[in-house]
């Protein structure tokens, strides 16, 4: 096939994966009532033989695509398993991989050279979990952001690993080529994905420590499941009655000294993460979190001012003193730098282009750039890609 041919068979084999997850995470198909493992089987079943429902699909790009369905289903089994190589390649460096995930990373890595192999474990079912692990880690490597496709890409770069991923998914050159061409990360993207990370990493953590302790509690004095309480007292002083007793761990929210742990844990992860080089690099980092917990005070607080009395310390702090002075104060000042990393979070968990271009038009209209830039080195690189939108 021609590079041209190649790029276009990826991009449609792609979006017909992507119609099948959207018809079974939208509230309004039929195949939405299926639980979690069930959609997951649903996708399996329809890779590996005959589905009565791969004709509504594969017709969508009857155009493109001929009558050998079986090959087509074998390409996208391939970039499944790169894109599962790809992704536990970032949680593996996060130190957050999981046993069984781990076992089928060490199986691709063992079989770079023999990719037929891995192709035809999948397809012949016989070892179930394989394909489930493949098949969830793709669904939720749909939910990341460029920046962690970006950082997934250049891992396999730095690892050398690019030819042998593309020993099983012949598209692998040309979807990354592709990517990396049409999508410029800024350094502040990227740190900001992994702040963002660190942080989901810490909470994890957390929440599975606590949970560790309540087993060791449990077996140190043989307490049974029937012996705990199916009820909590909550926040309110109210009794709340629970099914689980382990959702209360997984699913309740954090204290304020429990989140003000999580912070404290993360603002060392970010010291010994950046010091390692240089301590200009970490002031780099801690500046432009201050300058963009900075810039997002001051564009809620036009927006959404009934916020802006919750923020106004941190805001004062940050406008009256010198870069030098605030990245000090975060360094040694916890409750501070709690407070600026919680924000941090907080504006950048869930941000979109169109709040991004809204935000920097007022703060060049109000002439506030002036300042973060003094905190924020990469405010011109941010501003370069938003111009496209």
């Amino acid at each position: 096939m021609e590079n041209q041919e190649v790029i276009i068979l990826s991009v449609l084999l792609r979006e017909l994966m992507e119609d099948i997850l959207e018809d079974l995470y939208d509230n309004e198909t039929d195949l939405s009532d299926l639980s979690n493992e069930e959609k997951i089987d649903y996708i399996i079943d329809f890779l590996v033989d005959y589905h009565p429902d791969e004709k509504k699909y594969f017709n969508n790009y009857k155009k493109f695509i001929d009558s050998e369905i079986s090959i087509y289903k074998k390409f996208i089994i391939g970039f499944l398993i790169t894109d599962f190589y790809e992704y536990q390649t970032v949680i593996k460096d996060r130190g957050r991989q999981s046993e069984e995930f781990a076992k089928y990373y060490k199986l691709i890595e063992r079989n770079f050279n023999n990719p037929e192999y891995l192709k035809n474990l999948f397809m012949s079912c016989k070892n179930i979990e394989f394909n489930r692990a493949i098949v969830d880690n793709y669904i939720m490597f749909q939910d990341e952001n460029k920046a962690f496709f970006f950082q997934a890409i250049k891992k396999q770069i730095q690892n050398k690993n690019v030819k042998n991923l593309n020993k099983i998914n012949p598209f692998y050159i040309y979807e990354n080529g592709l990517f990396l061409a049409n999508n410029k990360i800024t350094i502040a993207e990227e740190i900001t994905e992994e702040i963002v990370q660190a942080y989901y990493d810490e909470f994890s953590m957390y929440i599975e420590n606590q949970a560790t302790e309540i087993d060791d509690f449990d077996d140190e004095y043989n307490i049974e499941e029937d012996d705990l309480p199916n009820y909590i007292v909550n926040e309110n002083d109210e009794i709340e009655f629970i099914e689980d007793f382990d959702d209360v761990i997984e699913e309740r929210e954090l204290t304020i000294k429990e989140e003000d742990i999580i912070y404290r844990l993360l603002k060392l992860r970010i010291i010994q993460k950046y010091i390692q080089n240089d301590n200009n690099r970490l002031f780099d980092v801690i500046s432009y979190i201050i300058g963009n917990v900075y810039e997002n005070i001051i564009f809620e607080a036009n927006n959404f001012s009934k916020e802006l009395l919750l923020r106004h310390d941190i805001y004062m702090i940050i406008n009256d003193g010198s870069v030098e002075e605030v990245i000090k104060l975060f360094i040694n000042d916890d409750d501070f730098s709690t407070l600026v990393l919680k924000y941090f979070v907080e504006y950048n968990e869930y941000e979109d282009i169109e709040r991004s271009v809204n935000k920097r038009e007022y703060i060049e209209d109000g002439g506030y750039d002036v300042k973060i830039k003094k905190f924020n080195k990469h405010y011109n690189e941010e501003n370069e890609s938003l111009k496209d939108y």
